[in-house]
C-alpha cells in the first residue's frame, strides 16, 4: 500500500481514501501501516474520516466508498485493500457517475483478470503468488529437516502495475 499511495501522491493526490480489511487481520493491519507510512513520508496529515476498515468484501467496499464520496471534502483517490473491496468501490464510483481517473483515482491489490479488463484498467499491486508459494515450501522443508530451526521472516516486494486508473489529477 505504501508504493500505491506514494504513486498517487506523485500523481498530485493529497486526499487519499483507504478502504481496508479489518486491523484484526494481518494484511489489513499491514496495508493500513503502509498507507500511514506513505502519508507521513510526504508530510500529509492523516484525516481519520478518509480511512474505513471492516470486512474485506465487495459489499463493504461499496458502502465505504459511498461514505467517502459523501464527505463534504471527498478524496480524489481511493486505495482498496483487496480485489473485493475494489469491486465494491468501482461499483459505487460508477453509480455516482464519476469518471476514473478524471474525477477520482482507484488503486487496489491483487492483479486478477478483471482489473486489466475494465476500462480504465485498474492500477494494482500484483501479489507474487509463485514466489510466496516457493518461499513457503522452502521454509516448510527446512522446518521438517530441523524442527528447532529459528523462525525466518521473508519479505517479498510485489510489483506495482501502473495502469490508467490513476493518471495525473489536479487537486483543487
Amino acid at each position: 500500500s505504501r508504493a500505491m499511495v506514494n504513486h498517487l501522491i506523485e500523481d498530485g493526490h493529497q486526499r487519499i481514501g483507504a478502504i481496508l480489511g479489518s486491523d484484526t487481520i494481518t494484511t489489513g493491519r499491514e496495508r493500513h501501516h503502509g498507507y500511514l507510512a506513505a502519508l507521513e513520508e510526504h508530510h500529509i496529515s492523516l484525516d481519520e474520516a478518509l480511512v474505513l476498515s471492516g470486512q474485506p468484501k465487495k459489499e463493504s467496499g461499496y458502502t465505504f466508498t459511498n461514505k467517502l464520496l459523501e464527505l463534504k471534502k471527498p478524496p480524489t483517490a481511493i486505495l482498496a485493500g483487496n480485489n473485493l473491496l475494489a469491486m465494491g468501490a468501482l461499483t459505487a464510483i460508477q453509480e455516482k457517475g464519476l469518471v476514473i481517473p478524471d474525477q477520482i483515482a482507484l488503486v487496489a491489490f491483487d492483479d486478477l483478470d478483471w482489473t486489466a479488463l475494465v476500462r480504465p484498467a485498474i492500477t494494482v499491486v500484483k501479489q507474487p503468488t509463485y514466489r510466496l508459494g516457493a518461499a513457503a515450501t522452502d521454509l516448510l522443508l527446512k522446518r521438517i529437516k530441523d524442527n528447532d530451526r529459528p523462525i525466518t521472516e521473508i519479505i517479498l516486494k510485489p510489483p506495482l502495475c501502473i495502469r490508467q486508473s490513476c493518471a495525473n489529477h489536479e487537486t483543487g
